[in-house]
């Protein structure tokens, strides 16, 4: 894996969370590595914007659809109450 800052995929990923609070990813592949490098990588996004990133993974409508893997931004813990 290269450099967070530079990584492809953190950056796609952030830009999702920025966008929608959320970044959906689609893999085709039911290969394990694949699930880890997806998580990795959007837990790279939120420290990157400086806010926890909950992770989740399931599988497609379709069987041959592969799995989803949902990133969520969470609120960090300055946006709590005063």
């Amino acid at each position: 894996m290269g450099d967070i800052s530079t990584d492809p995929r953190v950056l796609e990923i952030v830009r999702g969370l920025v966008a929608d609070g959320r970044h959906v990813m689609r893999l085709t592949s039911g290969n394990r590595q694949a699930v880890v490098d997806a998580g990795w990588a959007a837990r790279q996004a939120g420290q990157l914007l400086g806010r926890p990133v909950r992770v989740t993974t399931t599988r497609a409508a379709e069987p041959d659809e592969g799995l989803v893997v949902t990133a969520v931004l969470g609120e960090s813990e300055d946006d709590g109450p005063d």
